[in-house]
């Protein structure tokens, strides 16, 4: 990856973006009133170990603890276990 600071600019202001746009996203999308009315949620992007690459506005709880439920769901989902559109729900451990 480069590492010139012009670079390294474009790519923070594209995560910030991403961050903005799920947010808004899920407020325009929800069909519930405690997420379009008080906002009362957060949204993130992480890689694929977990770390926290962007966010959009949100309730700092849910955002302290995002990376890390993110985190737990890979120790017992490993990536090869999940995909785009495969439901969990019925696979979860007891």
């Amino acid at each position: 990856m480069a590492s010139d600071p012009f670079t390294q600019e474009i790519i923070k202001d594209a995560l910030v973006a991403l961050g903005d746009e799920m947010f808004n996203a899920m407020i325009r999308t929800s069909m519930s009133p405690i997420i379009y009315e008080t906002t009362d949620f957060a949204v993130g992007a992480t890689d694929a170990r977990g770390n926290l690459l962007a966010q959009g506005n949100g309730v700092t709880g849910f955002l302290a603890t995002l990376d890390t439920a993110v985190q737990s769901t890979l120790e017992h989902w490993p990536l090869e276990k999940i995909s785009a559109g495969r439901h969990l729900h019925n696979q979860l451990p007891l």
